[in-house]
């Protein structure tokens, strides 16, 4: 139901979307949205101010990477690409959330990995930290809703590092380093919170940030200085720009697929913004002849999915594909009228280099004086 709400409400308040019921929404919607800017702006308040308290985890350096906008910018990849920076030198622990699984809803946080891979399904510990943990299988992932007592559980483990995934508005922890991910499309937000638009924090909070990474989604330089021109009100912090860029596609069996130039595909994904997963499969030079999306860190039924898969292969697709955040959900591989590619991608950095190897090597000294 939650599920269906949402798709439903990213639909109605899309500024494409110019239909009567759609406005009727919107009006509804921005007394909420405004209420919702008014409390981030008071918690924000009430942690700058220190009313707040936050809990510092001893023997470690703490690194937040997150975001101002609601999901798509690139959190999972970007932690993806530090931990595996630091996990061979040092312990390194990551803390997710978990979100909607059953780890978002247990008393204390769940063991997703101890520097051996995932302990957990993606069900029980969430696809990111399931994820994360298969890319990484030397970090140490926790997850569960109260940050403060997954970062208590890393200090038992004598971790060096502990990176908060999604760590912006998590506070209660107090971090070094705040490194925030923008969208290069729509840096600081159209002006409107959620649920009405996409900010789920203030601008100004870019204040805090230690360094920005821009997701560069073509990796242009032009969009590099116009998302220079919008921060720059709000912060000094260094640019660094990266882009996701595919890095092959794989069956279930981890066999590598080979894709053909022209070749009719079809795909399927439950991620934040399945338009970048889009681009990034035409710019293989395969065609893309029919598309099925759905709610966010969902996965629809086997029936749903066949469905789709006939209809697809009616249109002349000779392949499925999907993400790897998807696939991992799958317990085994579903029977489906085509045959499916899993698209393994990376975080690349196309600007920038010397400034994350500088602050590699600060995380590093930090470490080294603890």
């Amino acid at each position: 139901m939650f599920s269906f709400l949402e798709t439903a409400i990213l639909r109605w308040t899309d500024p494409k979307n110019r239909s009567l019921w759609s406005q009727i929404v919107c009006t509804l919607l921005t007394p909420v949205s405004v209420a919702y800017k008014w409390l981030v702006k008071a918690r924000n308040w009430g942690y700058d101010t220190r009313f707040f308290k936050r809990y510092s985890p001893p023997g470690s350096v703490v690194i937040s990477v997150g975001n101002i906008s609601a999901g798509g910018t690139g959190k999972t990849p970007l932690s993806i690409l530090l931990a595996k920076r630091f996990a061979d030198r040092y312990r390194t622990a990551v803390i997710a959330r978990g979100y909607r699984s059953a780890a978002e809803h247990s008393k204390g946080p769940l063991v997703m990995s101890l520097g051996e891979g995932p302990k957990l399904t993606p069900s029980q510990g969430g696809d990111e930290a399931y994820l994360l943990s298969k890319k990484v299988p030397a970090a140490y992932v926790f997850v569960g809703k109260n940050r403060i007592q997954s970062a208590i559980l890393a200090s038992q483990h004598e971790t060096k590092i502990l990176l908060l995934e999604d760590g912006l508005q998590h506070r209660k922890v107090e971090r070094d380093l705040d490194i925030v991910l923008l969208d290069s499309v729509n840096p600081t937000g159209d002006g409107l919170f959620v649920p009405l638009g996409f900010l789920r924090d203030c601008p100004t909070t870019l204040r805090r940030a230690s360094h920005l990474v821009v997701n560069l989604v073509e990796g242009h330089s032009e969009q590099l200085e116009t998302v220079e021109q919008r921060v720059r009100p709000f912060t000094d912090a260094p640019l660094i720009g990266v882009r996701t860029v595919l890095d092959r596609v794989v069956d279930f069996a981890g066999g590598e697929i080979e894709l053909e130039e022209y070749q009719k595909v079809a795909l399927f994904s439950g991620i934040a913004k399945p338009e970048r997963f889009h681009s990034l499969v035409k710019s293989t030079g395969v065609e893309v002849v029919s598309e099925y999306n759905y709610a966010n860190h969902t996965l629809p039924s086997e029936e749903k999915l066949f469905r789709f898969s006939k209809r697809a292969k009616e249109a002349g697709a000779t392949m499925l594909l999907t993400t790897e955040k998807d696939a991992v959900k799958f317990y085994e591989t579903p029977m489906l009228a085509l045959p499916i590619g899993i698209v393994e991608t990376k975080m690349e950095v196309v600007h920038g280099e010397e400034t994350l190897n500088q602050l590699i090597e600060a995380i590093e000294e930090k470490v080294e004086h603890l």
